[in-house]
């Protein structure tokens, strides 16, 4: 049973929103296999492999492929349970999990000797209901910890690592309490969402994670069909707190040496509609929405009181909201006028330091290039761009 086949099961007995609500991602065949294949190199009997959060066990059943298979199926099961173990607080997904290594030692040539799939299911007592972020329960020396862990928001429980937010990404979460219980010399790979790997609140994170693993990065793009999400591999080997670098981004090459933020004061729109009260000067009020793209214009269209900070034209804002799907990865526009904006936080600023409109014009058209599409989409590859994405944008300004 191929795991893109049973995620479908599964999608059809939960609805898509409810997992992603979950931040529920099952992984598929080809990526389980790859991730499995990035640490299975020292995998033998006396090994113990961990996923902390196994769902239906795709990641477990590409482990297992690299075990051995004795004749009998309880012999099998009984060597694999004391390999693999397994996380989960989905009950219905233990099950599965288990069933699903049943399946896999008999397809391998295990012969049946046990009494059917529920006595059989039991002889893996490894992979069970747990929390796995429970601070409180003993950890055990794992070999080989693989993972794809939620991406649903959870609590920070205070952690220093994350800047001023009462939420965080789950994998965030998951990736540093395994890694800093992870021994020196053990192997490590998680699949994880690329906001880790490019966004601006993760940078502590990146810091964090970087002196507990000899490791390094592949990006793999969107997650599956059905889930726009990007993600990234993060493999190698525990060093136990040991300094070393990782290469978290590459760095795309461009024929341009000079960089917006060389030409351009860079910042995000300060007006945040659904908490700034209706309060101040009456002003110009752009948002996305009502500000054509690709195009030079003078807001008058639609005011509104602020009594934030206002922005005089000429500048260019740049819509954050951002796909490596989109056509257009940096979508410009040029505002231009005498009278001083409100400018929205969907919108990235960036202010001529000449204050002159032909700049504005010709950083547009720079947006407009192939060059910034390739360029961002090596850069960052979340749905979300940042000032610090948006200020080392090569351009030609000539």
């Amino acid at each position: 049973m191929s795991a893109e086949y049973l995620n479908s099961i599964v999608r059809e007995a939960m609805p898509l929103e409810h997992l992603k609500k979950q931040g529920i991602f099952f992984t598929g065949d080809d990526l389980a296999h790859e991730a499995a294949s990035s640490i299975s190199e020292d995998l033998g009997t006396k090994s113990k492999v961990l996923d902390p959060a196994c769902g239906s066990g795709n990641l477990l059943i590409a482990m297992s492929k690299y075990l051995p298979v004795r004749k009998a199926l309880g012999a099998t099961l009984k060597l694999w349970s004391g390999i693999l173990h397994g996380y989960e607080l989905n009950p219905k997904f233990v099950q599965i999990a288990k069933r699903r290594l049943v399946l896999e030692a008999i397809n391998r040539g295990a012969k049946i000797d046990v009494h059917g799939a529920e006595e059989a299911s039991e002889l893996l007592t490894n992979i069970k209901l747990h929390n796995a972020l429970d601070k409180s329960s003993k950890h055990k020396k794992y070999t080989h910890i693989i993972m794809n862990p939620p991406y649903n928001p959870m609590p920070n429980n205070g952690d220093s690592l994350w800047t001023a937010t009462s939420k965080v990404n789950a994998a965030a979460l998951f990736t540093k309490f395994y890694l800093e219980k992870t021994p020196a010399g053990s192997k490590f790979v998680a699949i994880l969402p690329e906001v880790l790997r490019s966004g601006f609140r993760y940078r502590e994170w990146r810091n964090h994670v970087a002196g507990m693993i000899d490791g390094h990065i592949e990006p793999k793009g969107q997650f599956d069909s059905k889930t726009y999400i990007d993600v990234f591999v993060l493999s190698g080997t525990g060093t136990n707190g040991k300094e070393n670098l990782i290469k978290w981004e590459d760095t795309p090459k461009s024929p341009y040496k000079s960089r917006i933020e060389d030409y351009f004061d860079v910042s995000v729109g300060p007006l945040v509609a659904y908490r700034d009260k209706l309060a101040g000067t009456k002003a110009p009020y752009i948002y996305p929405k009502n500000v054509e793209p690709w195009k030079k214009s003078n807001p008058q269209s639609e005011y509104r009181k602020y009594s934030g900070r206002l922005i005089k034209p000429p500048f260019v804002v740049i819509r954050r909201t951002s796909s490596p799907r989109d056509k257009h990865r940096a979508v410009a526009s040029v505002i231009t006028g005498k009278t001083a904006i409100a400018v929205e936080n969907h919108f990235i600023v960036c202010r001529p330091k000449s204050g002159r409109v032909n700049d504005c014009v010709t950083l547009m058209r720079n947006c407009k290039e192939n060059l910034t599409n390739d360029y961002l989409n090596t850069l960052i590859r979340c749905r979300h761009l940042t000032v610090s994405s948006v200020k080392s944008i090569p351009v030609n300004m000539e």
